[in-house]
């Protein structure tokens, strides 16, 4: 079944089972059925570019927050260290 012939049927996927949760998330509606939703004739398919779309974006988000966690990480061990007679100081 194309893509092209779902346009009058009805919705496959109950929004809770469509949605991940993830913040800023934005649902993205396919005209496809639950079989076809992961396949795509080409690169040219109307689903395709869209779907495309939010996941690099949703990889560049997570790609951040794991920057961000990291050089957090990185600062929070490097704030202090302890010397031989456990009193702290400023690494810095």
């Amino acid at each position: 079944m194309s893509s092209r012939s779902l346009s009058s049927q009805a919705q496959v996927v109950d929004m809770g089972s469509a949605i991940l949760r993830a913040p800023n998330e934005i649902a993205i509606g396919q005209n496809t059925n639950h079989h076809d939703i992961t396949k795509f004739s080409d690169t040219d398919d109307t689903n395709y570019r869209p779907v495309l779309t939010k996941l690099l974006n949703f990889g560049d988000d997570i790609s951040k927050k794991l920057v961000q966690a990291t050089k957090a990480l990185c600062l929070s061990e490097d704030d202090t260290v302890e010397d031989d007679v456990g009193t702290r100081e400023t690494s810095r």
